[in-house]
This record gives structure tokens, sequence and C-alpha cells, in this order.
């Protein structure tokens, strides 16, 4: 019951146009300005809706920038809004080629922790940190072809999905990149 009013009482507050809210129980006027649901809101409202754009929804800030790119051979560039291709592999997986650029780190062994959501925060492909060995990049340190390996295509083909890196330096500081991309059939790797 108690949740059911919380819900309406939030539904009723984002209808407000004007720069006023009454609370209800009580004759209170309280000034605000108006409300407009965040992303988050909207989707859990609607699932089903399509985003209204393609923007990455604001990840939280690392502690040393993060380049999430494409790219088996080398770092292509990818911005919200790219399509992104799936390759079947030759053991019976599809993978999207993965490839991470640091500016300001050294070469070194990094964990790195790949996934796959929904706008609405539904998981597409689990969270999994894998150890690898960034090399030299002109500035910094990269991570060249990588796949991410997506088990269930039905979770990402012909939608936009966000994909997720996360790499941890052994002090503990974290680098974090997101890209809202749709996924489409690629080659064939075999």
């Amino acid at each position: 019951m108690a949740y059911a009013m919380c819900v309406m009482a939030s539904v009723a507050f984002m209808a407000c146009d004007d720069d006023t809210a009454s609370a209800t129980g009580d004759a209170t006027t309280v000034d605000a300005a108006p409300m407009r649901p965040d992303r988050a809101a909207t989707d859990a409202m609607a699932p089903d809706a399509a985003p209204d754009d393609m923007a990455a929804p604001d990840a939280a800030v690392g502690d040393f920038p993060l380049e999430l790119g494409g790219g088996e051979e080398q770092l292509t560039p990818i911005a919200d809004g790219d399509e992104v291709l799936l390759h079947r592999g030759c053991q019976g997986a599809q993978h999207i080629w993965i490839s991470l650029r640091a500016p300001t780190l050294e070469p070194a062994l990094y964990p790195v922790t790949l996934a796959i959501t929904h706008p609405d925060g539904a998981e597409a492909v689990p969270a999994h940190t894998i150890d690898f060995d960034f090399t030299a990049a002109d500035p910094g340190a990269e991570l060249i072809g990588v796949t991410l390996v997506v088990f269930d295509p039905l979770a990402v083909i012909g939608q936009p999905v966000d994909i997720h890196a996360t790499v941890e330096t052994a002090d503990g500081e974290v680098g974090r990149d997101t890209r809202r991309v749709t996924v489409e059939w690629g080659a064939d790797a075999c």
C-alpha cells in the first residue's frame, strides 16, 4: 500500500507544469522548480520505449581517462549512437571487438571489466573481469583487439545497448567509459 502511494505521488509531482507543488494532506504550498523525471525514472516507467537519443548514460567519473573503442588490430573510436558489429566466432559464440586506451597509464597488466546493459539498466552481458597486458601507446597505454563475448545475440541485436569498460590500477585508481551503441551482425570470423 505504501509503495502504491509513493508511485502515485511521484506521478502526480512529475505532472506539475508550474513552479509550485502543493503538498497533500495540508494546505502548505512549496516553491520548487518544475519537476521532470530523470532518464532512469523515465526508462523504469516505460521499459519498452526506445530512448529519445543515443547518448550514453553519465558514467561515474573515473580517476583517470579511459577511451572505449572497437577494433581488432587498432583502436577505432566509437561514438554514442554508432553501430558496432557482432561477429560469429569459430567456437560457436559471438563477440564484439573491443580496444581501450588510457593516455595517462604506463604499460602494465591491469584488470579490465567489460559488460553490456540495456538503457533501462537490465543486464545483457554480465560483467566479467580479466587481467590484460596493456602495451605502450602515444600517449599512455592501450589494449587492442579483445573479444567481448555475447552468448545471447538476441539480447543485443538491433537495439540500443550500453557497453561498459572499467580498468583498475594496482593502487586502486579506476578508469571508466561507456558507449551507447546499436549492435548489428558483422562478418563471420571463420
